[in-house]
């Protein structure tokens, strides 16, 4: 029998853990950005751009994830695999997001210091929906049988 609470639990902490890690990045960004010296005209995108990604990507991204989480989390139960290859899938899947929405019209430096920042994200986030999915049928069968 599925422990479908456990699994729709391990989903969301994937899918929270990876929003609050964004918004994160961006409060770390509006640090940055508050520490740096006024420019003449003064320039507010910077920080329209971090208030969209703490407010707007971050919460977008969360709840997008739950479409690969809900099935990953009941793929990883029914056959156990290991999340080391789950944590690159995620980094696979980061890279590519980022390089779609990025590389038309940014610099391939910008484009790949993001990809590499999303891509640990995703696989940081994917260490937490490790640390709280249950375990497996066969994986107790197993632990039984010795």
């Amino acid at each position: 029998m599925y422990p479908h609470a456990r699994l729709l639990l391990a989903s969301v902490t994937f899918s929270a853990s990876l929003g609050i890690f964004i918004a994160l990045v961006g409060f770390l960004a509006a640090l940055w950005l508050g520490s740096e010296p006024v420019v003449d005209p003064p320039d507010n995108a910077p920080i329209r751009a971090v208030g969209v990604l703490i407010y707007a990507v971050a919460p977008a991204i969360g709840v997008l994830s739950l479409v690969l989480s809900i099935p990953g989390s009941y793929l990883q139960w029914h056959k156990p695999r290991s999340f080391t290859l789950l944590a690159s899938l995620c980094a696979v899947v980061a890279i590519v997001v980022v390089v779609a929405l990025f590389l038309p019209g940014s610099s391939f430096r910008a484009t790949a210091t993001s990809a590499a920042i999303f891509a640990t994200l995703m696989v940081a986030a994917t260490k937490c929906w490790e640390a709280v999915m249950p375990r497996s049928n066969n994986s107790l069968e197993r632990t039984r049988d010795r």
